[in-house]
Formats: structure tokens, sequence, C-alpha cells
């Protein structure tokens, strides 16, 4: 099964606003797995781990929600590759 990391830029700077923007791609983006923002960096990036290339609803949804961003990166992942296990 693949998988899809997407960072984008934003302008969220607080914790209200940042649980608020991952309330709201939640509802609006099932295939999200998990979504960050790290409203440290200067950046303040929002990282999205999901089951498909949603970054087009992503974007409209935050839009629409008044934080405007821009897509940086896509990169595709594929799930089923084997874990490493190194043991000592």
């Amino acid at each position: 099964m693949k998988s899809y990391v997407l960072i984008f830029k934003t302008s969220i700077s607080t914790t209200y606003e940042r649980s608020n923007a991952i309330d709201k791609l939640n509802e609006s983006c099932e295939k999200i797995k998990m979504a960050t923002i790290d409203i440290d960096d200067e950046d303040k990036i929002l990282r999205i781990e999901s089951t498909r290339d949603d970054s087009d609803t992503i974007s409209l949804t935050m839009q629409k929600e008044g934080y405007p961003i821009l897509l940086l990166a896509v990169y595709e992942q594929h799930t089923d590759m084997p874990i490493l296990v190194v043991s000592n």
C-alpha cells in the first residue's frame, strides 16, 4: 500500500490555530493518518501522512479556514517494505 508525506509552509502560529487546523483537516480528509504543525519553526511546517495525495483538498480546506499554505513537497512511501531490525 502506498503512503504519502505532504509538507506545507503555513502561517499558523498559535496552539489554538494548530488545534483548529488539524481538526478541520481530519474532518475534511479521511485518508489522513497523522498531521502535525511545528509552530516553533520559522516556516510553521505542516506535515501530513496520508494514504492518498490530497494536496489540493488540504490546500482548499486550509484556505477556507483562513490559513494560507504553500505546498513544499510530496513524498511517496511504500509501506510494504520490510522493517529492518537491528539487534546488539
